[in-house]
């Protein structure tokens, strides 16, 4: 395939149901420490089980058991069920359930807090890892110079417009399209770290 731009980046978040006993991370921690019953918790992703077994092991030697899912919205669903005690997303998928006060945030990765949710606490205060998710565009394999440089131009355009943008950011993304210019070393060696990263990622998912 070919990257034809980066697209957005967003911030994972520790997700539980509105209703739990627990308010911050802190808490969350203790309470998985503690409970007797078994913690089950969602994921449908590589990146969302490697955090979310990360947090386990924070916890120490407790009853946990990972339920893999094929899309987020079951996860979130069986959250608000209490089938499930906490999932790591990104906010896109969810700000409007925290918004009902259906959902809550407990912790949010990247390395800083977002104004949107300025009282969720960063992850790093706990684990060395940055909590953070990107969405590419991409094409088939192949394409020329030229057709990557002219689709490049018109999405950058088409992201970073007011109204795109103003949309994609309220749902707590960030727009992280870039102009490509294929006769700068730097911008050809940028898009392929994000190729093979996300080639890697979809590598592991899929064996």
């Amino acid at each position: 395939m070919t990257v034809l731009t980066s697209a957005i980046e967003n911030n994972f978040v520790v997700i539980t149901r509105n209703d739990a006993s627990y308010n911050n991370f802190r808490e969350f921690l203790e309470y998985i420490k503690t409970t007797k019953q078994k913690i089950n918790y969602g994921t449908n992703g590589l990146q969302s089980m490697l955090w979310s077994e990360k947090l386990i092991q924070l916890a120490g030697s407790i009853d946990a058991q990972a339920i893999e899912y094929k899309g987020e919205k079951e996860v979130l669903i069986d959250i608000m069920n209490g089938i499930l005690e906490f999932g790591i997303f990104g906010t896109s998928g969810s700000a409007q359930l925290v918004n009902e006060k259906r959902l809550k945030y407990i912790a949010i990765g990247g390395n800083k807090t977002d104004p949107k949710w300025p009282n969720v606490e960063l992850i790093s205060n706990y684990v060395s890892i940055k909590m953070t998710g990107f969405q590419l565009i991409v094409g088939p394999k192949g394409m020329s110079d030229e057709t990557i440089i002219w689709l490049n131009k018109i999405l950058t355009i088409a992201l970073n417009s007011p109204e795109t943008k103003d949309n994609l950011e309220n749902r707590g993304n960030i727009v992280v399209a870039e102009n490509l210019d294929l006769s700068r070393k730097l911008d050809k060696e940028h898009f392929t770290d994000r190729r093979n990263l996300f080639l890697e990622f979809s590598q592991k998912i899929n064996k």
